[in-house]
């Protein structure tokens, strides 16, 4: 409000004119200072922007959008006439107050962090069971629930915020940012925070203790064998029981030294769900998913897919080379509750000559155990058998269909029945189809 001193005028003595007068300092009653410098004719009008205190509460907007908790570390920016701008961070009660402010002043709040976890599954499944008529539409007013500030929310805000809880860097709109509107008293402030639409943000500090609850659901990874070279699938398995799963949240890791993962696609039991993965980030894939009628699951929820990489040339010999890839369930979370009970999976991985090879056996000579390896290109039926100086059979140590890869096999110097045979040379003799090599080893006792 402006304050004008009465006009008045200046009678000039006998022999003197008027003139502009020139207003360069004025001090009020109360002792504060203003400082100004203008030039008006008269009569003059002098307008005098008065010093008052503005204080403000900046508090949490409740599902009915009434003020509810306070909310702190809130930045309340004030500006007007005559006044630099100045900011206050409001305290634990979500109060602030500036001393000294003239008239005419505006006052604007912003916020950084400080979500505490209030954006969850719930909040996207909410939107959804909005958008399909299975919950009641939120009040009008709500700055939570159209995350991606097109005016509606629908789907298209469930899906971002699922793409929040995945960790995704793009297509979260403004999920987790703060909004703050004019409250019902002067200087205050109603928070709302993008993305927690059923408005479940409650203060760090004083906040009760959550209770230690969890999902009873098993979430687990399974073990499954791949070649270098080939796409490999490995279903996350969920198991419900009675409950219904709505929303479902799952972190996991593997080495990206062995696999390359490409993507992932909805299972038969997924198919109704809004489902997100996001695999970004080289050795780690998040997943969120939120369906508006859960139903309950048993069985393979999400397939990912991932290429087997190819070993290192430079180290390839004749050696079996089993390598192995721990894929690790790093957290999982079903219908905002932590699941306790899950199990980690694991990709075992071959690789695989281009032919078939059969390499010397180590040691040689040896006494009383040596080591026989051999590369298989393909899939087949394999017989390795120890001959004696005589040709005549002494053991077989393989008969049977096997796997591409590399091999090895031990033989600990005794014929058929156990019997321990004598010092002397023997070969031994790989034989598969189209291919057949035999090679010597010396037994020294």
């Amino acid at each position: 409000v402006s304050h004008r001193v009465p006009p008045f005028s200046i009678v000039p003595p006998p022999g003197f004119t008027t003139t502009d007068i020139g207003i360069r300092r004025v001090i009020l009653r109360a002792g504060s200072l203003v400082d100004t410098i203008f030039a008006s004719p008269s009569p003059l009008v002098l307008q005098v922007n008065p010093i008052v205190s503005t204080s403000g509460r900046v508090r949490y907007a409740k599902p009915t959008l009434e003020p509810g908790d306070p909310v702190d570390s809130v930045r309340v920016t004030i500006a007007g006439t005559g006044d630099s701008i100045r900011v206050a961070l409001t305290d634990t009660s979500g109060s602030f107050q500036f001393a000294t402010t003239f008239t005419g002043f505006s006052l604007t709040a912003s916020k950084e962090g400080g979500l505490n976890n209030a954006v969850q599954g719930a909040d996207a499944l909410l939107v959804m069971q909005r958008t399909a008529f299975l919950a009641p539409a939120g009040p009008k007013g709500d700055l939570s629930a159209d995350v991606n500030s097109d005016g509606t929310s629908n789907n298209a805000d469930a899906l971002a915020i699922l793409r929040y809880l995945a960790f995704f860097n793009t297509g979260v709109g403004q999920v987790g940012q703060w909004r703050f509107v004019p409250g019902p008293e002067k200087g205050d402030f109603v928070a709302f925070l993008v993305g927690d639409v059923d408005h479940s943000w409650r203060p760090a500090i004083g906040a009760p203790a959550a209770k230690a609850v969890v999902s009873p659901v098993v979430v687990s990874l399974k073990e499954v064998r791949g070649k270098a070279g080939e796409e490999i699938h490995v279903p996350l398995l969920v198991q419900s029981g009675s409950e219904a799963v709505s929303t479902f949240l799952a972190s996991l890791s593997y080495d990206p030294a062995l696999l390359e993962y490409r993507f992932a696609s909805a299972t038969e039991a997924s198919q109704g769900y809004l489902l997100v993965v996001n695999g970004e980030t080289e050795g780690q894939i998040h997943l969120a998913a939120a369906s508006a009628q859960g139903v309950r699951v048993d069985g393979a929820f999400v397939d990912l897919v991932f290429r087997v990489r190819q070993g290192d040339p430079s180290s390839k010999s004749a050696r079996p080379r089993d390598r192995r890839s721990e894929l690790s369930l790093l957290r999982a979370v079903v219908n905002d509750l932590s699941v306790s009970d899950i199990s980690a999976g694991a990709v075992s991985i071959r690789d695989v000559p281009e032919k078939f090879t059969l390499s010397q056996n180590y040691p040689n000579p040896f006494n009383p155990v040596s080591q026989i390896n051999f590369g298989l290109p393909e899939d087949t039926r394999v017989r390795l058998v120890i001959y004696n100086l005589l040709g005549q059979q002494v053991r077989v140590l393989v008969d049977e269909q096997m796997e591409a890869g590399y091999h090895s096999v031990a033989w600990d110097g005794r014929a058929e029945g156990g019997r321990p045979v004598g010092s002397g040379v023997y070969f031994y003799r790989l034989e598969a189809p189209g291919f057949a090599e035999t090679k010597r080893m010396v037994l020294v006792k």
